[in-house]
């Protein structure tokens, strides 16, 4: 069997590879795990009217299965990192060249940022910031960066606002 593969092509990760997927998927089902231990007192509401516990232990779910799904993935190592390396370098890439540490670093950043400046930043300004950091950061060009920084806000403000009536501060 040859080191690293594609899906479904009967291949295994190399093994730090393996090591590290399981991490992140452990990591994910902790914070899911957190979630839903700190929102086990908020009541979930009915339906039709969702209470402030039903959002919170939703999204907890739908984490701790892509982390159980995650964990379970055998297939591809690794895919290529967004900033042209060759492939050659894919299989073994240096731990100071490798990207694969930077977007959780950004991510976890961003959302420290946002939910800081959640009283002081009006949401469609703080959102399509996170939005359009974020997507740059995943390897996204700046045109669709901009353009789904420009349009999620904007569909998650007349959801929530307009449609449900939820105050997005």
């Amino acid at each position: 069997m040859s080191e690293g593969g594609r899906a479904g092509s009967g291949t295994v990760p190399p093994r730090g590879v393996r090591w590290r997927n399981l991490g992140v998927s452990a990591s994910f089902a902790g914070l899911a795990l957190a979630v839903l231990w700190a929102s086990r007192h908020l009541p979930a509401g009915i339906a039709s009217l969702p209470g402030p516990g039903f959002f919170p232990s939703l999204l907890a779910l739908v984490i701790l299965g892509f982390a159980i799904v995650h964990a379970l993935d055998r297939g591809s190592p690794a895919l290529p990192p967004a900033t042209g390396a060759d492939p050659a370098e894919i299989g073994n890439p240096s731990p100071r060249h490798d990207p694969a540490w930077r977007m959780p670093v950004v991510a976890t950043l961003a959302l420290l940022v946002y939910l800081v400046s959640w009283e002081w930043v009006d949401f469609l300004i703080r959102t399509p910031l996170l939005t359009l950091v974020l997507m740059r950061a995943s390897g996204s060009t700046w045109r669709s960066a901009a353009l789904a920084a420009a349009l999620v806000p904007l569909l998650l403000y007349a959801m929530f606002q307009l449609g449900l009536r939820v105050d997005l501060g």
